[in-house]
């Protein structure tokens, strides 16, 4: 799901609340919780950030 994340706020301009329903998190939040323990940071910061290099996979505990 996180991997589907990043690419849809790669490619999209979609609200990250969107995104979190579309990946299947009900809560936002609780997505952006995730998302930041997955990618290091926020799904927000995600996206806006030019300086993040691609990420080849995901290691989730």
């Amino acid at each position: 799901r996180i991997q589907k994340a990043v690419e849809l706020l790669r490619s999209t301009r979609t609200p990250v609340t969107d995104i979190a329903t579309q990946v299947g998190y009900a809560n936002a939040n609780y997505f952006n919780k995730v998302f930041r323990k997955a990618v290091g940071v926020s799904a927000g910061t995600f996206r806006e950030s030019k300086d993040i290099v691609e990420i080849d996979h995901l290691i989730l505990d």
